[in-house]
């Protein structure tokens, strides 16, 4: 992963040096665009790539959707800051989100152990030629019209937390 940075940084070296001067900058402003660099940054990118060798892309993709959230939430509790309407509305959106994710893979999941289960219990000219799971199926259609609606409403939504 290290050099994946190192090559990034290599990249873009020509662009940095031709623009570059050398004026105004302090110690401390040097110091803090290094430390963003490195620990946020670096840090960040470098354990999301941990998560996605050992985790399925489904849970990292869904947790990283709430970075904005965690950012908002310590940003109260450590800077005392106050959200707008707007990232507060973001957060509740994304949570939402969120839930209809998880809901829609618990429903699934459960349709499916009932289809197993019942199968199971069957010999093979009991079996219905097209198994229909009626309210498993509907409820997991729900969630995923409400999960597109809710997509609809990010995207089209000005000022969200995703804009």
């Amino acid at each position: 992963v290290g050099c994946v940075y190192l090559m990034a940084g290599l990249w873009f070296l020509p662009a940095a040096i031709v623009t570059f001067s050398a004026g105004g900058y302090t110690l401390p402003a040097i110091l803090s665009v290094l430390g963003i660099a490195l620990f946020p940054t670096g840090l960040g990118h470098t354990f999301f790539n941990a998560a996605l060798r050992r985790s399925s892309a489904t849970v990292v993709s869904v947790i990283a959707t709430q970075e904005v959230t965690l950012g908002i939430l310590l940003g109260v509790a450590l800077l005392g800051e106050i959200p707008s309407p707007a990232a507060a509305g973001g957060v509740i959106v994304t949570l939402i989100g969120v839930a209809l994710v998880l809901l829609g893979a618990v429903s699934i999941s459960i349709s499916a152990w009932q289809h197993v289960r019942f199968c199971n219990t069957l010999t093979e000219p009991q079996r219905p030629p097209k198994f229909w799971l009626g309210s498993g199926i509907n409820f997991a259609l729900i969630l995923a019209a409400l999960g597109v609606l809710l997509a609809i409403y990010i995207a089209i939504t000005p000022g969200s937390a995703t804009h």
